[in-house]
């Protein structure tokens, strides 16, 4: 699979995780959140490694849109790090989580139109093909199933 439909498809992933951990509560808000904590964080670290150099030097304005989106990843690492010191089931928790999601799902809209549609345009199949392998065995670890590009958590994405 191309890195593009592999990022696109662990987007989806992640929202969906995020949308179940939401939904959930008590031990199983806390293993939820977990994972997707997880995940987040090997997916952002792989784009990281993988697809933003390539992007600074092959999209227009590369550096910026790159900065901009690196910005963001630490802002959701932030964020991510103020809700471990919550208690799942509390109020904040819920609403603090609730901003992530928002922020999240701009963030991968963002990243999918002003970056990755763009380096998808400007690659070839064979190094998309080879980027995705690498993103992929990157992130299988975390909980990353790109293949199916649903959340792990949750039959109801199935």
């Amino acid at each position: 699979m191309n890195v593009i439909d592999v990022i696109k498809a662990q987007h989806q992933q992640i929202k969906g995780m995020l949308e179940d951990t939401l939904s959930a509560s008590g031990e199983e808000r806390e293993r939820l959140f977990k994972k997707v904590k997880t995940l987040m964080g090997a997916h952002e670290a792989a784009e990281e490694a993988i697809v933003h150099p390539v992007s600074r030097n092959q999209i227009v304005n590369g550096d910026s849109i790159v900065a901009e989106h690196l910005i963001e990843e630490d802002e959701a690492r932030t964020a991510l790090s103020a809700l471990e010191k919550l208690r799942v089931d509390s109020a904040e928790f819920q609403a603090q989580l609730t901003e992530l999601k928002q922020a999240v799902v701009k963030h991968a809209e963002s990243e999918e139109s002003k970056e990755y549609n763009p380096l998808a345009t400007g690659l070839g199949t064979a190094e998309l093909e080879r980027m995705g392998q690498d993103f992929e065995a990157r992130t299988r670890d975390a909980g990353g199933k790109p293949s199916k590009g649903k959340s792990q958590s949750s039959e109801r994405h199935a």
